[in-house]
């Protein structure tokens, strides 16, 4: 299955991620999802694939706060 240029799938954050957060985390993005019923993963859609690369080159320095401390979250291409 071909990977989604615009579309990043995000994992490794807890139970207090809300699609706003995760938003906010990929300033270019068009939007955040985290389906429901699922705390530990969600999809950022970008309006063009080069906002999509940039954030997820970007995304190896990301960090956030879980219940555990701060941990790096994964990040790649959504299929």
């Amino acid at each position: 299955m071909p990977i989604n240029p615009v579309r990043l799938h995000v994992s490794g954050f807890g139970t207090k991620m809300t699609q706003d957060k995760l938003k906010a985390l990929f300033p270019k993005s068009r939007a955040a999802l985290i389906p429901k019923k699922v705390d530990h993963y969600g999809f950022v859609n970008f309006d063009n694939p080069a906002d999509a690369k940039a954030a997820f080159d970007a995304a190896n320095k990301l960090k956030v706060d879980t219940e555990d401390g701060t941990q790096s979250m994964t990040v790649v291409f959504a299929r």
